[in-house]
């Protein structure tokens, strides 16, 4: 509130008659006169301690106010200034008092000073030194930022803390008042902020004090730092955003120090699933036979999970897409959304092995119908054909028929194949981004997905459930660290990736089979690092999370070293885990294979570091079925008979490899 300030001046002249002049030789002796008043406050009150001067060119004389107020003082005559200083009032100067008799000069009102201003940085300053005045003059350096109004205002942003003396002064009349400031700026405490707007979109219902908020990130919609755009209610604090999935931290600053946070919680768009589609609403199955769960939800874009569950688990289960065969009947499998709500079915017929006219048992009507299809009296396709393939050799004979009429009498069991119970986990390398090796016109990820396929139709013949890190022909980027934990989660019995290879000579070709004996996670006892032809003890793998080339740490002689893979620096363990001996088995198994379908030999399995080799916690093995940039290689990879034949020859390998381990 502006105070109206007023100088009253009550002065009260008295005169007498001049004394007597004194001459002693040719000297004069001054007369003096007493000059007397009392100085109050605005409210009357008297002030003490009041320092007053009285001036003619300099202070010739000088007293203080009294407990009442009052002063006097004897002076010589003459023409003087009086002035009038006290703590905490605008000082006063009285101009021009002519002393030639006794002079009262009555009450004196001093006016009270302001404070000291102290302004923060960066703050809008809106500040009266002196309210209702005008032509208020000032001397002194303001803060820069700072403007100072004749009316006493001093207005704007300081930029710069300090301290900084100024001197006010007001003509009043034939009196001058005048104030001594110390304006202050210090740093700013002010950690707000008055706005955020993220992709051009301001945060709704926002407020300095409010520190928390949320978002609706669209579906497709980006959000980083460069997302994100902040008001600073002071320009001199920082600020600093961070952006993950779940939400944006606004760190903010202030010019002294302090902090605030701002946290806006991230919530992702919900676009529910209208529709699953399925190519076939009835799957047939054999007893321990396997299909692949195939559907499309639409929309495509949508953010809801489709659940799948199985009406009897006693008739089929359903892992990782794969639907599997337990004994005969008939089930459904149902997808719903999130909420409950029904949105496909499928029927599962499961047929136990032999029952080729599928009417729910095996009996010498199955036998029957398989001598008549070997002799050309009859016809058997699709699953039909299936189910008379007892022996799982690819084809329907007469030794089909024989063990049909062998289970008919008790002499032999149906639906049981040699990796029957096993879990083979299949790795279709590269993909996406990365199509491996190009050559000749040939993509090495086609042929990886080809050869999978085939590899998984074999398997599953055999009884196998065959699961994958990559889905054959789904043409997606999957990176190598987000495989490995699919393949440890899978509790499956060994691990395959599959890879053709490529080389800038042409002329190289043949088959490759990878393994690793040091496996970090399934233990790091007994493993050492090899570097330069020297062992050196392991201690850990280079943190490869900021972008840093993987590689291996030692200890050298008690000095902790670095060393990365393009050092030539290779791991190894002196006592290998059950885990990578039986790779070894696998890897040896699954090479021969390989030469036996025709692929030049080029060195037997060799043991190295490959990602995809030392991370698993099963048995593992990385196989180079030939070339890409070799002509002959690649001309027979990509054929459909020669895939089916290694296919073939793998799967054999892989029966070999459990005869072997399980027998330990």
């Amino acid at each position: 509130m502006r105070r109206v300030f007023a100088i009253i001046l009550c002065l009260i002249l008295s005169f007498s008659m001049v004394g007597d002049v004194i001459a002693l030789g040719t000297n004069e002796i001054p007369n003096t006169f007493i000059v007397s008043g009392r100085v109050i406050a605005e409210d009357g009150s008297p002030i003490n301690s009041v320092e007053v001067e009285f001036i003619k060119g300099s202070v010739v004389g000088k007293t203080t106010t009294n407990e009442e107020g009052f002063f006097s003082l004897e002076v010589e005559e003459g023409v003087y200034e009086i002035a009038f200083n006290a703590l905490g009032k605008w000082n006063l100067i009285i101009n021009s008092i002519d002393v030639s008799t006794e002079v009262v000069l009555g009450d004196i009102t001093l006016i009270e000073q302001v404070s000291n201003p102290t302004f923060k940085r960066g703050e809008q300053v809106n500040f009266y030194l002196f309210a209702d005045a005008e032509n208020l003059e000032m001397n002194g350096t303001l803060p820069e930022g700072i403007s100072f109004s004749p009316n006493g205002l001093l207005s704007g942003s300081p930029k710069v803390a300090g301290v900084f003396p100024v001197t006010i002064t007001r003509a009043v009349g034939d009196s001058t008042m005048a104030a001594s400031f110390d304006i202050t700026v210090v740093k700013s405490d002010n950690a707000n902020l008055s706005g955020i707007v993220i992709n051009g979109k301001p945060i709704e219902g926002f407020s300095s004090n409010k520190l928390s908020y949320n978002y609706l990130k669209k579906v497709g919609e980006t959000l980083n730092q460069s997302s994100v755009v902040v008001t600073k209610a002071n320009e001199f604090a920082n600020v600093q955003t961070s952006v993950t999935a779940s939400k944006i931290d606004i760190v903010v600053t202030a010019d002294n120090g302090s902090k605030k946070t701002y946290t806006v919680n991230i919530e992702n768009e919900k676009i529910p699933v209208e529709k699953v589609t399925v190519p076939s609403k009835n799957i047939k199955l054999l007893v321990d036979g396997t299909a692949e769960l195939v559907y499309e939800v639409s929309p495509k874009n949508t953010t809801d999970v489709v659940i799948w569950s199985v009406v009897d688990s006693s008739i089929v289960s359903l892992k990782d897409g794969v639907i599997t065969g337990h004994k005969a009947g008939k089930t459904t499998i149902q997808a719903k959304d999130q909420t409950g709500k029904l949105l496909q079915e499928i029927v599962i017929d499961v047929y136990p092995v032999g029952d080729v006219n599928l009417d729910g048992r095996v009996d010498i009507n199955d036998a029957i119908q398989i001598l008549r299809y070997v002799v050309g009296q009859a016809k058997l396709t699709g699953f039909n054909l299936t189910a008379g393939d007892v022996n799982f050799d690819g084809n329907v004979n007469i030794n089909d028929a024989i063990l049909v009429l062998r289970h008919i009498v008790g002499d032999a069991n149906l639906g049981k194949g040699p990796l029957s119970g096993k879990v083979v986990m299949l790795d279709p390398g590269h993909g996406g981004r990365d199509p491996g090796a190009v050559a000749h016109g040939y993509h090495e990820r086609l042929l990886n997905d080809q050869l999978s396929d085939a590899i998984a139709k074999e398997l599953r013949a055999a009884g196998a459930t065959v699961l994958f890190t990559r889905q054959p022909f789904n043409n997606i980027t999957i990176e190598m660290a987000d495989r490995i934990p699919t393949i440890n989660k899978s509790n499956a019995d060994i691990f395959i990736s599959v890879h053709h290879d490529g080389s800038t000579n042409q002329s190289v070709r043949g088959a490759s089979v990878f393994y690793s004996t040091y496996r970090p996670a399934v233990t790091t006892k007994d493993v050492y690092v090899l570097w330069n032809g020297k062992k050196y003890p392991y201690v850990g793998e280079i943190d490869t999370s900021k972008g840093n080339e993987g590689g291996y740490i030692i200890n050298d002689n008690g000095t902790l070293r670095s060393l990365t893979f393009s050092t030539g620096a290779r791991a190894y363990s002196s006592n290998p885990s059950q885990v990578a001996k039986n790779s070894i088995v696998l890897a040896d198994k699954v090479y021969q294979a390989l030469i036996k379908s025709g692929l030049r030999e080029r060195s037997a399995p060799y043991d190295t570091n490959y990602y995809m080799t030392r991370w698993p916690n099963i048995p593992a093995i990385l196989l180079e079925a030939g070339f890409v940039t070799n002509k002959e290689d690649v001309t027979l990879a990509a054929n459909p008979v020669e895939q089916a034949k290694r296919a073939r020859l793998i799967t054999e390998a892989i029966i070999e490899y459990f005869k072997v381990v399980d027998k330990k």
